[in-house]
């Protein structure tokens, strides 16, 4: 009886071992690696920071200090949950009033633009009324507006910038998905000023890296390998997953929100024609690939 009991102890003990040392083998590295991490919450959404290093407590808390105070300034301009803030103040602003605009805030109202014409109206940030002729999608004139001026709302409703004035519905500016791409690229801009040379940085699910090689899990047994890039995800209306890399994060977003405001092969072949890096995953599990994507490093994972 005894013998049998010590036998299923040692048994025990090495079924212990056993699982111990698969969990260290399956367990990512940058787990183990030493580095700082910082998460909240801002008005843009949820944040996550991973930075590998070694760090005193001082720099650990000047770093802690300069990423609250980039998602104050964030959200001092674009927080839709802020009477004060600057998107804030446009859209209470009262008809016919002039009210200050940023060159940050003009060049996202002009992204907006370009992402309704690019989707054909279906991108519903803004209101389906047409462009003028005159601007194109990225134009530089949108640099230097400073005022604005709303009029009644209606067919004929203009957003006045100086002496030129556009077509433009002020009842919409949905800036609450594309601020975590704002967010990304303000946080990636501050670390890189501070000489922070290795980070992964998410808010509100869109994701910018930098010195990697950093893993991003695909459906299926494929990973990214991703080394100064940004990611962003969204599913269209039909269930088709889109998945887009590009440089940075307010691009991303943006990106793969446009596609999945379209349907999958419009979506598709828009990709194709601009060349975005982009993967989707329709219902039935069939992937698209777009030929940028396709130059994208895609490696089978390993045990190590």
């Amino acid at each position: 009886m005894r013998a049998a009991r010590a036998l299923i102890l040692l048994a025990m003990v090495t079924l212990l071992g056993v699982i111990a040392l698969l969990v260290a083998m399956l367990w990512p590295a940058s787990n183990s690696e030493p580095g700082l991490r910082f998460s909240g919450v801002s008005d843009g959404g949820g944040y996550r920071l991973v930075i590998p290093g070694t760090y005193t407590p001082d720099q650990a808390e000047r770093l802690k200090r300069l990423i609250g105070a980039r998602l104050e300034e964030v959200d001092e301009r674009f927080s839709l949950k802020r009477a004060d803030s600057e998107v804030g103040r446009l859209a209470r602003a009262p008809l016919g009033e002039a009210v200050p605009i940023s060159a940050g805030l003009a060049s996202v109202i002009g992204a907006l633009y370009a992402a309704r014409e690019l989707s054909g109206g279906a991108y519903a940030a803004l209101s389906p009324t047409p462009l003028s002729a005159w601007w194109q999608p990225q134009s530089p004139a949108l640099e230097w507006i400073d005022r604005f001026v709303w009029h009644p709302p209606g067919p004929s409703a203009l957003l006045s910038f100086d002496d030129r004035a556009l077509p433009f519905a002020p009842a919409r500016l949905a800036v609450d998905r594309l601020i975590g791409g704002i967010g990304a690229d303000a946080l990636a801009d501050a670390l890189d000023s501070a000489g922070v040379e290795r980070y992964r940085i998410e808010v509100q699910g869109t994701v910018r890296v930098r010195g990697g090689p950093w893993p991003f899990a695909l459906d299926g047994a494929g990973l990214l390998s991703l080394d100064h890039a940004a990611v962003a995800w969204a599913q269209g209306a039909d269930g088709t997953q889109w998945l887009v890399i590009a440089h940075q994060a307010q691009a991303a977003r943006l990106t793969a929100d446009i596609l999945a405001a379209v349907d999958a092969q419009s979506a598709f072949a828009l990709a194709q024609r601009h060349g975005w890096a982009v993967r989707s995953v329709n219902g039935a599990g069939r992937v698209w690939i777009s030929s940028a994507f396709d130059r994208v490093e895609v490696e089978q994972p390993t045990m190590r």
